[in-house]
């Protein structure tokens, strides 16, 4: 491997390692507004999310136009006979692939948080809505009554 070349794909593991970890900070805010349950907060840490997402694709990309290949690996056991960096290449290689992990968990955790409020958003609306099987509505002097005056009381 030419020490140009190696020199130019060390720099680009570590940008894009300082990238992956503004995504995880991302995805911890995005948590956190979740658990908040505050749409504000929430709407800007997905915009934010979805900002890095890109910076990090667009580095990926141009750290791939360097390798000439998706596999890290295979490239430096093609190309690493003797060069210098390859172990700083090796590490920044691991450290991705942990912090990559770790950033997919927290995403499929945030997924599984997004799924149970929509259930009981949804549980809540159906229980909102008049003339549903099941429901049961009361008057003002707890008398059960299957028309109370039903009312829409808005739309989504």
């Amino acid at each position: 491997m030419p020490a140009a070349a190696l020199d130019a794909v060390i720099p680009a593991l570590t940008q894009e390692l300082k990238a992956l970890q503004q995504v995880s900070e991302a995805l911890i805010a995005e948590h956190k507004a979740l658990v908040d349950v505050d749409p504000g907060d929430l709407e800007q840490a997905i915009l934010h999310k979805n900002q890095l997402l890109t910076e990090l694709a667009n580095l990926r990309h141009a750290r791939e136009t360097l390798t000439g290949t998706g596999s890290l690996v295979q490239f430096l056991d093609d190309n690493a006979a003797g060069a210098t960096g390859v172990d700083e290449a090796r590490a920044l290689i691991e450290q991705l692939r942990s912090l990559g992990k770790a950033c997919q968990q927290q995403n499929q955790s945030n997924g599984r948080l997004i799924a149970g409020l929509k259930e009981n958003t949804e549980g809540a609306l159906s229980v909102l809505r008049a003339g549903e099987a099941g429901v049961t509505l009361y008057g003002q002097d707890g008398d059960r009554s299957s028309d109370l005056g039903s009312r829409i009381l808005g739309t989504a």
